[in-house]
């Protein structure tokens, strides 16, 4: 064997011995901790509230929220999102898209248009022509 690399072995074999050695008195420091005492708890005891005999509690109705659209702020400063490119690339196709020229196109990764194929095929933007092939409906 060459003498320089039979020094850095020796070398890197007293650094392996050292970190074995730092490793096992963190291990004995570990194993010789000792746990904290348990806090003793008292229990507390609640206090009823007196209610008049005579006086009809009436639960309050919360409040009906009316269900508003969601407009994003990527949306409302007109610029375009990774879900509306997807579905613009599909959208200005005649035969359909499939995935694979999705990803060449637009650079995303699978998972990523799977997601948002998957989310416009739910809102009823797009259907499978083929199977991989996607078109507007």
């Amino acid at each position: 064997m060459d003498l320089s690399l039979e020094k850095t072995l020796q070398a890197v074999k007293k650094e392996i011995e050292a970190l074995k050695e730092k490793f096992n008195k963190f291990i004995d420091e570990i194993m010789n901790e000792k746990k904290p005492a348990k806090k003793t708890t008292t229990k507390k005891t609640a206090v009823k509230k007196k209610v008049a005999p005579n006086k009809k509690t009436v639960a309050k109705k919360a409040p009906v929220k009316k269900a508003t659209k969601k407009t994003t702020a990527k949306k409302a400063a007109g610029i375009s999102t990774d879900f509306d490119t997807v579905i613009d690339l599909i959208s200005n196709s005649n035969e359909g898209v499939d995935v694979t020229t999705i990803a060449t196109k637009t650079g995303f990764d699978s998972k990523k248009i799977a997601n948002i194929i998957f989310k416009a095929k739910k809102r009823g933007l797009i259907k499978s022509a083929a199977k991989g092939v996607y078109v507007k409906v």
